[in-house]
């Protein structure tokens, strides 16, 4: 596996939540692929979705594999997947596969399609003068520290960062320290692969040699729930006991209002906007 130059780190969000991904570097050759099988939607190790698996159950389908790499010899990395419905023929299978691949594989075709749609995952710059959505990229720092500790101190620096050069630094410095924040979910193999394009500075060998032996953390799912939808889905117009209701309907988790307000306020620092008239739909 080859993995390219990384330049930076980006604070993301998309449909179901929020992270960090590294950015690779621009001019990067992706390398395409395309695949064409039979198989059982409800076999183990499919990697489908339940709800792909409940529709098209036992009866085998064929399906159309995306795959990409960074290297013309490197292994291939599954993209994505298309399912035909199980009564499609194998000469329709094969016109849909050919059909597809010449699409896929024309570099040209792709790039014109994804400046046409919208990506499902979205850069989040900080927003300078906007207080709502100011408090809440630093609470989504917050909500990432436990898991992404070192990522999110240098995120925390660049806030107030206006010089190019200094942002450029603390970019090169945030590659850093999502390495050595991810590096114990990382196999052999693929640390090898960081390091042949991405070599770890030596200052960073104690804060990566420690991360290796601590054990995987996760975050707060009533905390990433409130970062993820405070705005989206008007958690900050509701009263405490209202929210710890819809919290409690989403995650599970049976907070009182005055801890579910603790957790908002105190700890993410997300002020509530509760406007006169009825109680607002999540």
């Amino acid at each position: 596996m080859k993995i390219p130059e990384i330049v930076g780190v980006e604070l993301v969000e998309w449909k179901g939540g929020f992270g960090f991904t590294p950015v690779i570097a621009p001019g990067t050759k992706i390398y395409r692929a395309t695949s064409l099988g039979r198989m059982k939607m409800d076999m183990p190790g499919t990697g489908m979705p339940g709800i792909v698996k409940r529709y098209f159950g036992g009866p085998k389908c064929y399906v159309i594999v995306f795959w990409y790499a960074f290297a013309q010899d490197d292994d291939l990395m599954y993209d994505f997947h298309v399912v035909l419905e199980p009564k499609t023929t194998e000469a329709e299978a094969c016109h849909k596969f050919y059909s597809d691949a010449k699409f896929w594989l024309d570099e040209e075709k792709v790039k014109e399609l994804e400046n046409l749609i919208e990506s499902s995952i979205k850069p989040m710059a900080f927003p300078k003068g906007e207080t709502d959505l100011e408090d809440l990229y630093k609470a989504r720092l917050k909500v990432l520290a436990p898991v992404s500790p070192r990522t999110v101190e240098i995120f925390s620096q660049s806030i107030n960062v206006s010089d190019p050069a200094e942002r450029d630094r603390l970019q090169r410095e945030a590659v850093q320290g999502y390495f050595a924040d991810t590096v114990k979910t990382w196999s052999n193999e693929d640390f090898k692969a960081w390091q042949k394009n991405n070599p770890l500075d030596k200052k960073w060998f104690p804060e990566t040699a420690d991360n290796m032996k601590t054990p995987v953390r996760v975050v707060d799912p009533v905390d990433f729930e409130l970062a993820l939808n405070w705005i989206k889905r008007r958690y900050n117009e509701m009263k405490p006991d209202e929210l710890a209701e819809i919290i409690y309907e989403v995650t599970g988790e049976r907070l009182k209002p005055a801890a579910i307000r603790k957790r908002h306020y105190r700890k993410l620092g997300l002020m509530t906007k509760r406007k006169p008239g009825a109680k607002p739909k999540a």
